[in-house]
C-alpha cells in the first residue's frame, strides 16, 4: 500500500500550547498558529525526508501514544470546548485578565518590581535589584524562588521562572474576589523578599 508523502514542515498546536493560547484571551485555530515578529510560536516541525532517511523500511514508524485517538479522550476534549464555547471562557480570559493586569500595577511601587506585563490570564513580574539598571537580585533568581514561598505560605500559588520573573497564569473560570487575594498575597509578599534579600 502506497501512502501520499505529508507536506514537509507540518505545523500544528498540542492541546497544552493551545490553552495557554486561549488564556491570552484570543481564539485559536490548531492549524493556524498565530505569528508575531517573523516567530512562529508553538510549532512543530518534521521533516519527512530526514525521518525516511533513518528509518528501516521493514518496520513502521512508531510515533503514538495508547491514549492517542481513542474515543473517550476525544469525547472529554470535545466536551472541553463545548464548555470553554458555553461559557465564553475565552473571552472571560480577555475581561478578566486585563482587570489582573491593571491591578498587579500597583506592585510597581516596591522598588524591586522591575516590570509588570501580561496578555489575557498570562502575567510576570520582573524583579530587580536597581529599577533603572535592571541588575539582576543575587544569587541568581533567588527573588522569584523566594516571593513563591511566601505566597505559598499565604495560599496563593505563582510560578517561578528562570529569568528573575514570577508568573501568574489562573484558571480561566476565576472570578475577580479570587484575583484581588491574588494581588493582595502578592502585595503582602513582595516586602518580606526585599527584607530578606535586599536587606530592606
Amino acid at each position: 500500500m502506497v501512502h501520499e508523502k505529508p507536506k514537509k514542515n507540518v505545523e500544528d498546536l498540542s492541546a497544552e500550547e493551545a490553552l495557554e493560547l486561549m488564556k491570552s484571551g484570543k481564539k485559536v485555530k490548531l492549524a493556524s498558529p498565530p505569528k508575531r515578529d517573523n516567530m512562529t510560536l508553538f510549532t512543530l516541525r518534521l521533516d519527512y525526508d530526514t525521518i525516511g532517511e533513518l528509518q528501516d523500511q521493514r518496520i513502521p514508524l512508531m510515533h503514538g501514544f495508547t491514549y492517542m485517538n481513542h474515543p473517550v479522550a476525544c469525547a472529554a476534549g470535545l466536551a472541553n470546548i463545548a464548555v470553554l464555547e458555553e461559557e465564553g471562557l475565552v473571552e472571560k480570559a480577555a475581561k478578566n485578565g486585563a482587570y489582573l493586569l491593571e491591578q498587579l500595577q500597583k506592585l510597581r511601587k516596591y522598588d524591586s518590581v522591575g516590570d509588570v506585563r501580561g496578555m489575557g490570564m498570562l502575567a510576570a513580574i520582573e524583579l530587580v535589584a536597581d529599577k533603572e539598571t535592571k541588575t539582576p537580585i543575587q544569587p541568581e533568581n533567588s527573588a522569584p524562588d523566594l516571593l513563591v514561598e511566601l505566597c505559598w505560605e499565604k495560599g496563593v500559588y505563582i510560578r517561578s521562572s528562570t529569568m528573575e520573573t514570577v508568573c501568574i497564569a489562573p484558571a480561566l473560570i476565576i472570578d475577580r474576589p479570587t484575583i484581588d487575594k491574588i494581588v493582595k498575597v502578592i502585595e503582602q509578599s513582595i516586602p518580606e523578599m526585599e527584607k530578606q534579600l535586599l536587606k530592606k
